[in-house]
């Protein structure tokens, strides 16, 4: 399954049967990440204009190729539930990755609350 390849428990999606893709994404955000959720109204919440551009910005500059499949699931995939927000790499190339996720959720979390 998907997502135990990037270390995401599927239990860890509520309704994980129910996951779909949310609407009224940014092009900028959908043609760089994978995301979904099974909670649509939450995930519209946390994925705010100023979120999504904080990713998308974050995609311009550490572009990441996407995997050709017959579902094209991007290299970092953004999983939104209650938890929050999470994100996933599938294959990870450079040492600095680590810190690119954690400067990108810094940007996020900064994106919320402003």
């Amino acid at each position: 399954m998907y997502l135990t390849s990037i270390g995401i428990d599927p239990m860890e999606v509520d309704n994980l049967a129910d996951a779909q893709h949310p609407p009224n994404l940014s092009t900028d955000l959908t043609c760089s990440f994978t995301v979904f959720t099974s909670d649509l109204d939450h995930a519209s919440n946390i994925l705010t204009t100023k979120t999504q551009q904080a990713l998308a910005d974050w995609a311009e500059t550490h572009p990441i190729k996407k995997i050709q499949s017959s579902t094209s699931a991007a290299l970092l995939t953004v999983l939104v539930n209650r938890k929050g927000l999470r994100l996933a790499v599938l294959e990870p190339t450079g040492d600095d990755v680590p810190q690119q996720l954690i400067d990108l959720g810094v940007q996020i979390v900064s994106a919320q609350t402003s």
